[in-house]
């Protein structure tokens, strides 16, 4: 037998074979899998992607201890979450920088978590059909590409992964409290937090999951009087939660700090209290209503400038009447009571009352809290069918839920084709909510970086026309404008950005840069020591300036500025290189070596790093080194008869005539008889 949510007791079939759920949790994770397989063929994207991953030297150390380090300590890009640096880190040690492979992880993890819905949902209620039923909708609604398309939000997959684990946890610990088992809801919820502190209200949730559907509070019956938990007083229920609730309250800390360092977050009296709440309320509308209808999704909602009064109240009714009527049905229908509070309150962290980045919403804040949703939706139709029993038939009934997953799944594929590149995401996202500031800039600074600059200006120039006030609109335009060559352009462009934005070291980088360009030493010195003050920790921007003050033969100040950018950033391939040219130059070859071997280091794929080391090691007089660095070049990189030539040079340097022929041969095959004059030297004819 189960209960209904009441005290009613609803006969039904008990306890389906443990291999019959077995093989339902191993077919959702399959078709789950399946249906997201396409995401292997998405590359990254320069939004966000470049920050994490590809332009990000720290992965390269790999699971090194050094890299674990990096993982526990660094609040880079305004984060503190170890767990995802350390997945991230895993994949490069594994994989290299292969977008597929980051994809297909992303898509696993999420197949791991639709599974791990239903068996959660078993676990709690003893429903099999309808638990499987939400997962089902989990697995395939359209509202959670974002989370697995993009894989800077590696995050929301792996933190729901130990969200669950610790939900699941709970509900063993509940039936029958161990500290065995306390303690392993204590290290899944920490790993969660670890991984983005998106669950912080986890306690709160399992106090729900107390009233319903483990009916341990006072008062209330269990879902499945076989999977109930251990009665318990309100007290002890709220004093079971505390060590959790500490949990929280530190990872909130951490990431408020985190956040704050980063300029993530946005000055209260930037956004006003009233407009916060406002957004708030309307957010909480739009994630149901995209839950239930999911049309229009984009990968970028603006923050609303001006919302109307009437639209505030008119969302401030629904959210009350919905919250007020799951509370009145908290023993008629517990299910809903705890279906809606599952999903408002897991929401609260993000819903905007503190505003973190531009966005109004976004998709994947909807990754978990969608879930409450999901099982007030399919109990209450269950509640509804077993009321209609005898008109509905069970067949109509999964013909019908087949029929919405078969909908949700193309959609989904729909959704999932958007993230092939940015004209075809942030496109969308202009049809979607009209022409923005912050979407042009994102299309522009895409487009740019797959090197589309001519595609990348239209949007650009319209960034700045939508927002003449923007100073980072008119650095966009600047670095478009750079690209295509147009140097004094750029410098107006740029030029703008700093008399508007005077804080924006970005554009004092890109404008010394350009003036460097355009012959203005002077101007190029004064914008870059401006950036450097304003943003020491970038490395760019020191490395900039050591090549102005290089260029002007100020040696020893360039000598500094280097050391400082490779100071900040030990895996700046191109700092270490500049440092490297100018210690040669000024007879420091110790500190030279050192220099060219620590920018193959950082960036030991790169055939051009490798080239640079095996010219300098024949400088020196140590051909055999330098043979070794050149066939490293060669075998990352395309071979030229340049770069031949200097390896046969330091091969007859070093005695190995048979290398040298061989590599003579190489380079007929380039242009031929180019390694006559290498067999000759080795005395040998062809």
């Amino acid at each position: 037998m189960e209960t209904d949510g009441s005290s009613r007791v609803v006969e039904t079939r008990r306890g389906s074979p443990r291999w019959r759920e077995g093989a339902l949790a191993a077919a959702l994770f399959a078709g789950t899998a399946a249906l997201y397989a396409q995401v292997a063929r998405l590359p990254f994207l320069a939004y966000d992607d470049n920050r994490y991953v590809t332009d990000n030297p720290q992965l390269r150390l790999g699971l090194s201890w050094e890299g674990v380090k990096w993982a526990f300590s660094t609040v880079y890009f305004s984060n503190w979450h170890p767990l995802t640096w350390l997945s991230y880190l895993a994949d490069v040690q594994l994989f290299g920088v292969d977008p597929g492979a980051f994809h297909l992880e992303n898509a696993l993890l999420h197949g791991l978590n639709a599974m791990l819905v239903f068996l959660v949902l078993r676990a709690l209620t003893g429903a099999l059909g309808r638990s499987l039923v939400v997962a089902a909708l989990f697995a395939v609604h359209p509202l959670h590409v974002e989370s697995v398309a993009w894989i800077a939000e590696r995050k929301d997959v792996l933190s729901t992964l130990f969200g669950l684990l610790a939900i699941g946890a709970w509900a063993r610990y509940a039936r029958r409290p161990s500290a065995g088992w306390y303690a392993a809801v204590v290290a899944a919820f920490a790993a969660s937090l670890l991984a983005k502190p998106m669950l912080v209200t986890l306690p709160f949730l399992l106090l729900l999951l107390d009233v319903w559907p483990l009916g341990r509070a006072p008062g209330f019956v269990p879902a499945d009087p076989s999977r109930a938990g251990a009665p318990a007083s309100w007290g002890r229920l709220a004093l079971e939660k505390a060590p959790l609730l500490a949990l929280s309250i530190a990872s909130s800390i951490v990431s408020v700090v985190a956040q704050r360092a980063g300029g993530a977050v946005q000055a209260l009296d930037a956004i006003g209290l009233g407009a916060r709440v406002s957004n708030a309320l309307l957010s909480y509308v739009a994630y149901a209503w995209k839950t239930i209808w999911p049309a229009r999704l984009a990968a970028f909602y603006p923050l609303p400038a001006d919302i109307p009064t009437w639209q505030t109240a008119a969302a401030a009714l629904i959210v009350a009447f919905a919250t007020v009527g799951a509370l009145a049905a908290v023993r008629r229908a517990p299910w809903l009571s705890v279906g809606w509070l599952w999903f408002a309150g897991t929401l609260v962290p993000v819903i905007g009352l503190v505003q973190v980045g531009a966005q109004g919403m976004a998709d994947r804040y909807a990754y978990l809290p969608m879930t409450g949703l999901l099982v007030a939706v399919v109990w209450g139709a269950d509640a509804l069918r077993r009321r209609a029993e005898s008109r509905v038939p069970s067949s109509a009934v999964a013909g019908g839920v087949v029929v919405v997953l078969a909908v949700l799944a193309a959609l989904t594929l729909r959704q999932i084709a958007l993230w092939r590149d940015h004209e075809a995401l942030f496109g969308h996202a202009l049809e979607v909510v009209g022409d923005d500031v912050r979407i042009r800039g994102l299309l522009a600074q895409g487009l740019r970086s797959e090197g589309k600059p001519e595609r990348a200006l239209p949007h650009a120039e319209a960034a700045v026309r939508i927002a003449p006030a923007s100073g980072r609109s008119w650095a966009t335009l600047g670095l478009v404008l750079r690209d295509l060559h147009r140097p004094a352009e750029a410098y107006a462009a740029l030029a703008r950005a700093t008399e508007i934005a005077p804080d924006l070291g970005l554009a004092w980088t890109l404008l010394g840069q350009t003036a460097a360009e355009l012959g203005r030493g002077d101007e190029a010195e004064l914008a870059l020591r401006r950036a450097t003050a304003l943003t020491p920790e970038d490395a760019h921007a020191w490395n900039e300036l050591g090549l102005v003050l290089a260029a002007t033969g100020r040696a020893d100040e360039a000598h500094a500025a280097y050391r400082r950018a490779v100071a900040v950033n030990p895996r700046s391939a191109p700092a270490w290189t500049n440092l490297a040219i100018l210690c040669q130059r000024t007879g420091r070859a110790d500190e030279a070596a050192e220099a060219f071997t620590a920018a193959v280091r950082a960036e030991p794929a790169n055939p051009i790093f490798w080239r640079n080391l095996g010219v300098f090691e024949a400088k020196l007089g140590r051909p055999a080194e330098a043979a070794r660095a050149l066939r490293e070049a060669l075998a990352r990189g395309p071979a030229s008869v340049e770069l031949l030539r200097r390896l046969a040079d330091a091969e007859l340097a070093s005695g190995e005539s048979g290398a040298a022929l061989a590599t003579a041969a190489r380079l007929d095959a380039l242009a031929p008889g180019a390694g006559d004059e290498v067999r000759a030297r080795a005395g040998a004819g062809r």
